[in-house]
Order: structure tokens, then sequence, then C-alpha cells
């Protein structure tokens, strides 16, 4: 009841895990203060995707700028969201050919979201002087049917890593989160 009385459930959108558990709000009826809670217990096999830590991560609908349809691999993933008019992105980008250097068996996309197809050109050419050898993907910004609107992403750069299994175990947005980020990278993959 508190939780329907402070709206507090107009802001869940995605099911809750807290202690092996995971909760879905069904049937909210906030005219009559109602609602049913479901509870499962929390295994592989069940874990909700939804675009953040702890949970299974979606499939990326999209394909890199050369035509070829971005996979999840085999081994961790990370997707940098960025845009070519994002200074904060650029300047992260010689952390992110470290990082790509370092480890190799790591799957970097970087998905590029821009104003128009036009930047295309502009995104090609900068990611040649930034020695960025590795997949990248163009959406738009608004359109509704990317990658970052899957990832739920609204700033940037955002990174996110994704582990072998499809489970999302790291997310973080700003430049200031590259330190957090090395850190992450460091206790799954080894130094």
């Amino acid at each position: 009841s508190y939780l329907i009385q402070q709206n507090l459930l107009r802001k869940v959108q995605f099911p809750i895990i807290r202690d092996n558990l995971i909760f879905k709000f069904i049937d909210i009826n906030f005219s009559r203060q109602q609602c049913r809670i479901s509870v499962t217990p929390l295994t592989d096999a069940t874990t909700p995707t939804a675009p953040y830590e702890g949970f299974r991560s979606s499939a990326i609908p999209a394909k890199d700028i050369k035509g070829k349809t971005v996979k999840l691999g085999s081994n961790y993933t990370l997707l940098d969201f960025w845009g070519t008019w994002c200074k904060p992105c650029i300047a992260i980008i010689p952390e992110l050919v470290d990082i790509h250097q370092r480890y190799p068996k790591l799957n970097l996309v970087s998905v590029a979201v821009e104003g128009s197809m036009d930047d295309l050109p502009k995104l090609k050419k900068l990611t040649k002087e930034l020695n960025m050898d590795w997949t990248h993907v163009c959406q738009l910004h608004g359109d509704t049917a990317t990658v970052a609107s899957s990832f739920d992403v609204s700033s940037f750069p955002t990174t996110i890593i994704i582990d072998p299994d499809g489970k999302i175990i790291y997310r973080g947005s700003g430049s200031n989160s590259t330190d957090k980020l090395k850190a992450k990278l460091r206790e799954i993959c080894g130094e």
C-alpha cells in the first residue's frame, strides 16, 4: 500500500532482484491501490532481461558501419555509447584504445548516437584517426529501435560490460567512470 500511495510503482518498469529473488509487480491498479507481486527464485534460467547490472542483456539490434550484424561474442563484451559531437566521449577514446590493446579477447563495440546519417563520414574518419580498430555502430538519436534505447542510455559516454552468459555485470556513465571500468576489467580479465 505504501508503494502505491507514494506512486513509487509508476517508476518500476522492470523486475527487482533482491536476496536471490525476483519481484515483479503485476496488475497494478492505482485507483484501488492494489497490485499483485510475483516472487520467483533467481537462477540463470529465470534472470529477466533488463538494461541494468544483474539482469540479462537484450540482443543488440544493429548492424555495424560495414553492414555486418552485431552479436554478443563468446567472451566478455564492452559496449561504449558515444557520439562524435560529445567531447567527454572523445576524451576517453585513448583509454578505450588502451583497453582494446590490453584485452584482445574483449569484444569491444562502440555505438555512436548521431544526429543524422550525414555524420557517418565524420564517424569513419574519426575512428580511423583515433585508431579505433574495433566494431562500430552508427544510429540516430531519437530513433526508438536502437541499441541505445534497448539499453536505456540517455547520457554519454556510457559503458556496459556483458559477460559470456549474456548478463550485464557493469554499467557506468560519464568520463569519470573509466577508473571503475578499468578496475572491473582487471577483476574479470586479469592483468
